[in-house]
């Protein structure tokens, strides 16, 4: 077996992508105390303490991303397939890693006493960095395959794939440029007036929106009481209903929390 067979580089660069998010965040959270009113910061976490958040939330998301994907090959391992096998091929399920991850910051944020959903901001405004590192690491791990091109004729992305010399669509490529363009809208609107929790909300809702179409050009066996739909579309119209609600209530009220008015104004 060669190298790869070995080593599992998902756990590698979501590991780097963890690292990319928290020095992202002390960063701002530092830039915030240096720059801007007391009042803006003062319920947000330390620059130091947000690393701990991150490293926690960064176990918790890794652990559940792969206990999930585990029960999701269940069936595989019933059939008698080798454990370690269904452990290295088994990938990671994104939205299992997202909910146990939003868990452990709600649960810290509690016990410190910090203000959840500025947590919640930061941390999501940063989050493509995370999903780049991530989908790197699916790409040189051959899992979320995307389907041959001639099942997608029609796709304008076919064309990107085709000029690429693919037969397949490069999904995990794709959820690449996802994160690339979250991160290039979520950091630089942190630092625009914003009513807390409302990156959090966003990111959500663009994420799930837009993965919802990409879920059409990936290998994923369909639900058979949703079809044509997959579990991932399934779990993306719950989120982007949820967050498009929810937003347009939190949007319905008159003026910005009083604190977060002058949020972040650069």
């Amino acid at each position: 077996m060669d190298f790869f067979s070995y080593i599992d580089l998902s756990w590698l660069t979501m590991t780097l992508g963890a690292i990319a998010l928290g020095l992202l965040g002390y960063l701002h959270l530092a830039w915030l105390r240096e720059k801007r009113p007391a009042r803006e910061w003062q319920d947000s976490p330390s620059p130091s303490q947000f690393l701990w958040l991150v490293f926690l939330a960064y176990l918790a998301g890794a652990v559940a991303a792969k206990m999930t994907a585990i029960l999701c090959n269940l069936p595989r391992l019933v059939k008698g397939a080798d454990p370690l096998e269904v452990w290295r091929s088994a990938g990671l399920v994104s939205f299992g890693g997202y909910a146990a991850s939003i868990a452990a910051i709600i649960l810290y944020c509690r016990l410190k006493a910090h203000d959840t959903l500025k947590a919640l901001d930061i941390v999501f405004a940063y989050m493509g960095a995370f999903d780049i590192f991530q989908r790197v690491g699916c790409i040189f791990m051959g899992c979320c395959r995307g389907k041959p091109l001639m099942d997608t004729l029609g796709s304008p992305l076919n064309y990107i794939a085709g000029a690429l010399g693919l037969a397949r669509h490069p999904f995990p490529f794709y959820m690449l440029l996802l994160g690339l363009a979250l991160l290039l809208w979520a950091a630089p609107a942190l630092k625009r007036p914003h009513r807390p929790g409302e990156i959090f909300l966003k990111y959500f809702m663009f994420y799930s929106s837009i993965r919802f179409f990409l879920e059409f050009l990936r290998q994923e066996p369909v639900l058979a009481w949703l079809k044509p739909l997959t579990a991932p579309q399934a779990v993306c119209i719950v989120i982007f209903v949820t967050t498009f609600i929810t937003l347009r209530q939190m949007r319905n009220k008159k003026t910005l929390n009083p604190k977060s008015e002058t949020l972040n104004k650069s």
